[in-house]
């Protein structure tokens, strides 16, 4: 699959988007893979603690999506990354501690909260 930020025109000139493209030797699975990405993606709707649809081309080769662009990538990979564990194991010096975030607790209580109204939102969709 192929990433590619992508210019947006029109009302939307200011998003940043991100296009997701099959390329022409992927497998049938990867067809899959994208094609249940955007129906989770459509059933979820729009949210801002949540990476929204732009659009999706399903018609013709190559099949694409394209959807919101995370600057910062993902929570998940971001808490993985930034987890005491993997600090440890990146520290130069094992007597040495991690260094520690530099993330204020005020941040790190928003990350809490955003969190929180994103699942909310997913939770009233499934009740839909």
């Amino acid at each position: 699959m192929m990433k590619d930020l992508v210019p947006m025109v029109g009302p939307r000139a200011r998003l940043k988007a991100v296009l997701k493209e099959l390329h022409d030797s992927a497998s049938d699975s990867d067809k899959k893979d994208l094609l249940g990405e955007l129906e989770i993606l459509v059933t979820v709707g729009r949210h801002d603690n949540i990476i929204s649809l732009v659009g999706a081309c399903t018609k013709d080769d190559p099949l694409s999506i394209v959807v919101e662009y995370a600057p910062n990538g993902c929570l998940r990979d971001w808490l993985k990354t930034n987890s005491a564990e993997a600090m440890s194991t990146n520290s130069e010096y094992e007597n040495q501690p991690a260094p520690i975030s530099d993330l204020s607790m005020d941040l790190l209580i928003q990350f809490g909260i955003d969190v929180a109204n994103g699942m909310s939102h997913l939770a009233a969709m499934q009740n839909h």
